[in-house]
């Protein structure tokens, strides 16, 4: 673990979501430093925007990091969550995390590539191999409390989420209580660094990392949005912005996205077709 940083780590069999106890730990407790909560399976787990996560099955990664008090402006939420994008990434890399980073040239012979969906999904051959959920208190524009969810699928996707992949669809994955303490290490040490930057300065800090991590920027990408999701479009990633927007070309217009209006069509593209069945012989 962190060395120098104090980091409580709670271990349940079953909850009903990380998240719904990582706040109730915190209404009932008030602690002062860090706490990280993990479970080997929950019946709740829960997505952006309210949507449901499902759970594949034990094996996978649930689990929830709830900060100590803070004083953040929430207008810098976004690089915050670059941040946490780019230490999950890290913290998957230490743990093995197969195949390389998507680029452009990336072709179809050397996957899988692994990769950042803006703007913060995780991505492994072109499917979703898990996610980060941010959570926080706020008053007066001020974020008091942050709790980060993270869920990764080592073992199994959810059956019903057809763009889900695995860890185990390429390689073995390693036990998921390395993988979570990787996590916790990661992903508190990145939070801590970035909260001693002064918040209008963290984005110039961590977006080149980020971006060099971003799954599709300067390659078309099908999108819908979620108010029309008959309506399909096609945009040229151009690069994220500081207010969490990404910036994009449809029909060579510039256009800025909002976090949460549309959604990727999976897999992403362009991606690797092979498996870890057809890895060795490159086909």
């Amino acid at each position: 673990m962190n060395p120098g940083l104090e980091i409580k780590y709670l271990t349940y069999s079953e909850l009903d979501s990380t998240q719904s106890e990582a706040w109730r730990y915190l209404e009932a407790n008030e602690p002062s430093g860090w706490t990280a909560i993990a479970a080997d399976w929950q019946t709740q787990g829960r997505g952006q925007r309210g949507s449901g996560w499902q759970n594949g099955r034990k094996g996978n990664v649930f689990l929830s990091i709830l900060s100590p008090p803070l004083r953040f402006p929430a207008e810098h939420l976004a690089a915050l969550q670059a941040q946490l994008a780019v230490s999950a990434v890290e913290a998957l890399q230490g743990c093995g995390l197969p195949g390389s980073r998507w680029t452009l040239e990336a072709t179809e012979l050397n996957g899988p590539h692994w990769g950042i969906k803006w703007p913060n999904d995780l991505v492994l051959g072109g499917r979703k191999l898990g996610g980060i959920l941010v959570e926080g208190r706020m008053q007066n524009a001020l974020l008091q409390r942050l709790v980060v969810g993270v869920g990764i699928n080592l073992v199994a996707p959810p059956t019903e989420v057809p763009y889900a992949a695995s860890w185990s669809d390429w390689e073995t994955p390693p036990p998921t209580d390395r993988v979570c303490r990787a996590l916790v290490d990661h992903l508190v040490r990145g939070l801590q660094n970035a909260l001693l930057v002064t918040p209008a300065d963290l984005w110039g800090i961590v977006s080149p990392q980020y971006t060099e991590n971003l799954w599709g920027l300067g390659a078309p990408q099908e999108i819908t949005a979620r108010t029309s999701p008959e309506q399909k479009h096609t945009v040229l990633l151009v690069e994220p912005a500081e207010d969490g927007r990404m910036r994009v070309l449809r029909d060579g217009v510039p256009e800025a996205l909002h976090q949460g209006e549309w959604v990727w069509t999976f897999p992403l593209q362009p991606t690797a077709r092979a498996t870890k069945d057809r890895q060795s012989t490159g086909l």
